[in-house]
């Protein structure tokens, strides 16, 4: 009976075959040779037209089909198909409605939206029909043990990026934020968020602060690390949540493209010429692109030398691939560009970092310099990275200095250099007063160490 069926379900497959796609727009056969939903998705996008991609799934249909028949399971996707079709008109006039396709246990539905419609708009009404669809579904199968308390639907919802160009990757980058939000891994509103994070990168709405990290020998700075501040009043003014957020939405290369970008702009304005501390994680430095695109950004910035840049390498995403990484960071050298690794002494992940990259400088993680004056084993921890540091030739900053007495300790433990608010908080650089302000740190710095040394 099977058999029979698939041949039925391929004969009428073929006769529907030549068929326009604007006859095939709500559920469509699975064509081999072309997508009928996608060609009216990819139709809508050239005329401009703002498409959505809507998710519903039968969270819990597919562990129970060894329970069930095969024949029950395509009632029920039928049952679902022309539920949905007979509830959309509740919620989208037909001239939005591109198309819906299914696969398994998902329905993708394809739809065009005015101006007026964002994205909280689209989870609202994405919500109230999921609501109305299970309503009815579940008033169908009311009696039926399989998919009472089995099988619930969920739905997510996404706008086809308008900075996607190819259709497939639109609406195959739509599918994946909606299918996370639709299961829980992503809050419900995270299209609108990431929404707004593609505006903030396309606007280039973020700025960099400036924190000087000083040579604590002499009192001069040594250089200077760039800081991200995202827009105020959003949730993406801590540099914290804006990486994250850009993270989770697959923006975090451009992102940092961007930061990049606006600190050879602040480099070239100021003319600065002292050496630039840069963070970039390892889901950048791992992509060969990023490299083509930090070279075409110099090209435009040609008073900034890859000489100049110390890259920061970040431990907040994890390194997959260090042998892959290793070969791009050998590139970056060749270039000209230097490396320290960030948050030292705080897990294992730096020290492979360490031994892995064997970098140009080690910058000491904030927690271990927090109250080492008080407490013992952060010193011996200390002098570990010092030791560590001197063997392979490498340079050590302290990071998050706040108090003198912690201070006291690196000049105690002749550490080279030292970053924190001890010494100066992130700022833009102002030259008019930024002389008399290094002039005047430079002279606490001399005056703390002769009393260390005393």
């Amino acid at each position: 009976m099977a058999f029979v069926h698939n041949v039925k379900q391929h004969l009428k497959a073929a006769l529907r075959l030549p068929l326009p796609d604007r006859l095939l727009k709500y559920f469509p056969p699975s064509f081999t040779v072309r997508d009928p939903v996608l060609s009216l998705v990819s139709g809508a996008r050239r005329k401009n037209k703002r498409c959505a991609l809507i998710l519903v799934k039968l969270e819990g249909a597919l562990p129970i089909l060894e329970t069930v028949s095969t024949e029950w399971f395509r009632t029920l996707q039928q049952a679902v198909q022309h539920t949905m079709i007979t509830v959309l008109p509740l919620f989208f006039r037909e001239s939005d409605m591109i198309g819906a396709k299914h696969w398994h246990d998902e329905f993708l539905l394809f739809v065009q939206l005015p101006d007026s419609v964002q994205q909280d708009s689209l989870l609202k009404t994405t919500r109230q029909f999921r609501l109305e669809l299970e309503h009815r579904i579940g008033s169908l199968y009311a009696a039926d043990g399989a998919w009472n308390g089995r099988i619930r639907l969920v739905a997510g919802c996404m706008l086809l990026s308008p900075d996607i160009p190819d259709t497939e990757t639109a609406v195959s980058t739509a599918y994946q934020y909606a299918s996370s939000a639709a299961s829980g891994r992503l809050p419900e509103d995270y299209g609108a968020t990431r929404l707004q994070l593609i505006a903030l990168t396309r606007d280039e709405n973020i700025r960099v602060l400036a924190q000087p990290i000083m040579n604590l020998e002499n009192g001069e700075v040594s250089g200077w690390e760039f800081l991200t501040r995202g827009p105020h009043d959003t949730p993406f003014h801590s540099p914290g949540d804006l990486f994250e957020y850009a993270y989770q939405a697959g923006l975090l290369p451009r992102l940092e493209q961007l930061v990049f970008k606006k600190v050879f702009q602040e480099l070239t304005r100021r003319a600065l010429k002292e050496t630039v501390f840069l963070n970039i994680t390892a889901v950048s430095l791992g992509q060969r692109a990023f490299l083509d695109a930090l070279l075409l950004t110099l090209e435009q910035y040609p008073a900034v030398r890859p000489g100049q840049i110390v890259l920061e390498i970040t431990e907040r995403y994890k390194v997959q691939d260090y042998d892959h990484l290793s070969g791009l960071v050998r590139e970056y050298r060749a270039l000209g560009f230097r490396f320290a690794v960030d948050d030292a002494g705080t897990g294992f992940s730096s020290l492979q970092s360490i031994s892995e990259i064997i970098p140009d400088m080690i910058k000491i993680d904030r927690s271990l310099i927090r109250d080492i004056d008080t407490v013992a084993v952060k010193q011996v921890m200390l002098r570990t990275i010092l030791y560590m540091a001197e063997h392979i030739n490498c340079q050590v900053i302290a990071e998050g200095v706040e108090r003198q007495e912690e201070a006291h300790v690196l000049f105690k433990h002749r550490v080279g250099m030292g970053q924190g608010y001890y010494f100066a908080k992130p700022a833009p650089l102002q030259h008019d007063s930024e002389q008399l302000h290094l002039q005047r740190l430079k002279e606490k710095i001399m005056t703390q160490r002769q009393v260390s040394s005393a």
